[in-house]
């Protein structure tokens, strides 16, 4: 499996043998090289896996119509890819791409096609590898609450009036989630102790087929080790412009000084699946309001 940066794009790296094949990172082009046809291919599988996954760990294509199919991502992932993508990662799984041996030939001793172009398709070896999990996060959760009331609500609320409460095909689901964007102020929020230890906000999918038992882990860490990268840089940049505080600082705020050091997830009280998700990744409850819970970890 290969883990790529959802505003960049990978190279094909030279497959290892199948008994060697990690999830990794690669070396990367900017988003720009590959065009916006690639960008919206990645973000049309993410939002399908939230799709696939947003129902307690299953599918949830039967709670809502056809023409509102695309409610769940549009409230869960879509603000993620479209406010910062650049802390949005996929994971692929290339286990089905027929490998090369060294000299450029494939496994079965069959030549390789010569027309297809691995850099302008995304492709190893001829096939495209399938997309089976995304990780999406924000450095400030509370930043990224007020980017979305200005950037994103509004444009959804046109997207789903209110008015498609009174439809009679609708599901509470769905209900609930028109009722998010024409709620906003009212949404519950992680309590402000926990924004200000835990201030990074991170939403993770993968879909139960993947392969590799240890992908979430990896995909996690590769995307915390990105939090603590922005985050550093980011105060970095400020501390440049602050002048530092005198007296005696705290253990707190010496390691909140090295940049972002912890992240936090909100899931629906009733969602069992994502609560053992993500306390087998390290979070642990830090939080309740209504039915929210906060799970919260330090990196």
């Amino acid at each position: 499996m290969r883990l790529t940066p959802l505003a960049l794009r990978s190279l094909p790296a030279p497959p290892s043998p199948p008994h060697l094949r990690p999830t990794h990172m690669h070396k990367h082009l900017m988003a720009q090289l590959c065009g916006l046809h690639t960008f919206m291919h990645l973000t049309t599988h993410v939002s399908l896996i939230c799709h696939k996954t947003c129902r307690d760990g299953s599918d949830c294509t039967d709670l809502f119509p056809s023409d509102l199919q695309s409610l769940p991502a549009d409230r869960l992932v879509a603000p993620f890819l479209t406010l910062c993508p650049e802390l949005c990662m996929v994971m692929e799984d290339d286990e089905a791409c027929p490998h090369q041996d060294s000299d450029g030939s494939e496994a079965d001793g069959e030549e390789p096609d010569e027309k297809v172009d691995l850099a302008a398709e995304a492709k190893i070896n001829g096939v495209k590898p399938e997309i089976v999990g995304y990780a999406c996060a924000a450095i400030n959760a509370k930043e990224f609450y007020k980017k979305q009331e200005i950037a994103w609500i509004p444009e959804m609320c046109l997207k789903y009036p209110q008015e498609l409460e009174d439809r009679p095909d609708l599901s509470p689901a769905a209900k609930e989630c028109v009722r998010h964007f024409h709620s906003w102020g009212a949404e519950a929020r992680a309590p402000e102790a926990l924004c200000r230890s835990h201030p990074a906000l991170l939403a993770c999918g993968v879909l139960p087929a993947a392969r590799d038992p240890l992908a979430p882990a990896r995909l996690l860490a590769c995307l915390l080790a990105a939090l603590r990268a922005h985050g550093t840089s980011t105060h970095t940049h400020t501390h440049a412009r602050t002048p530092c505080p005198s007296g005696p600082v705290s253990p707190t705020a010496q390691r909140l000084s090295a940049g972002v050091s912890g992240v936090h997830v909100c899931i629906n009280s009733t969602d069992q699946h994502l609560h053992q998700f993500y306390t087998k990744l390290g979070f642990a409850e830090a939080a309740r309001d209504g039915g929210r819970v906060f799970l919260a970890r330090t990196f």
